[in-house]
C-alpha cells in the first residue's frame, strides 16, 4: 500500500518553529537567572574568604586589631542601608579599608597602623598576599561578579553604578566590620550592597 509522502506545510513548520521559539526564550532567560545567581554565590563565597583572611590577621597582629577598634574618624563616617527578608537597616559606618581600581585592586587604605613597618608586613600587605593579589597582577578575579545596579544617589550625591570592588566597612554603633560590594562612581568607589555578614536580599532573593 503506497503512502503519500507530503511533507509538511508551511503553517506546520510555522508552528513548529514558533514553540522552538518560545522553548529556546525560556531557556535563555533561566540560563541567565543560572549565571546571575551563580555570580552572587561566588561574590557572597569572596566576601567569606575577604573576611576570614582579615579575622585571621587581626588574631595575629593585636596591634592591627586594636587599631581596627579605636578607628574614628568623623570625615569618612556615612549612613548606609542594607536590607535583608525585606527589612531595611540604616546605620553608620567608618570606611577602613579599599581596593582601589588604580591600585590594581589591591587592598588599602588610609590607616598608618595597617601599612608596612620596621620591615614587617601589615595588615595591607598581609592580606593582599593571603588573596593572591599582587601589584602587577590581574587581581579581577576576586572583584564582585554580580550585575546588580542600585537606583537612587548615594549618600556624597552621586548615582550608584554596577559593583566592581570591595569596601570593608567598621560600624559605628557596635564595631562590628562589615564587606560591602562598592561602584566605581564616587571616590574609588562607593559601597553599594552589604555582601558579609549577612548579606543584602540583592543577593540571596531571585
Amino acid at each position: 500500500m503506497r503512502k503519500d509522502n507530503k511533507g509538511y506545510s508551511l503553517l506546520e513548520l510555522i508552528v513548529v518553529i514558533s514553540i522552538m521559539a518560545v522553548i529556546v526564550s525560556i531557556v535563555a532567560v533561566q540560563f541567565v537567572k543560572y549565571i546571575e545567581r551563580s555570580r552572587r554565590a561566588k561574590d557572597i563565597t569572596n566576601a567569606d574568604r575577604i573576611a576570614s583572611v582579615i579575622q585571621a590577621a587581626f588574631a595575629s597582629d593585636p596591634d592591627a586589631y586594636d587599631a581596627y577598634l579605636n578607628y574614628g574618624n568623623s570625615t569618612v563616617k556615612q549612613t548606609f542601608t542594607a536590607t535583608v527578608d525585606g527589612v531595611t537597616e540604616t546605620y553608620d559606618a567608618y570606611l577602613v579599608m579599599v581596593n582601589e581600581k588604580n591600585k590594581n585592586y589591591c587592598f588599602g587604605g588610609g590607616m598608618d597602623e595597617f601599612k608596612d613597618k620596621g620591615g614587617k608586613p601589615g595588615l595591607y600587605t598581609k592580606l593582599n598576599n593571603e588573596l593572591g593579589l599582587t601589584a602587577t597582577g590581574d587581581n579581577s578575579f576576586i572583584n564582585p561578579k554580580a550585575k546588580v545596579k542600585k537606583s537612587g544617589k548615594s549618600q556624597i550625591n552621586r548615582d550608584y553604578g554596577e559593583v566592581c570592588c570591595w569596601r570593608i566597612l567598621k560600624r559605628v554603633d557596635n564595631g562590628q566590620m562589615e564587606i560591602w560590594a562598592a561602584d566605581s562612581v564616587a571616590w574609588g568607589g562607593w559601597p553599594v550592597y552589604r555582601v558579609w555578614p549577612v548579606p543584602d536580599d540583592v543577593y540571596t532573593k531571585n
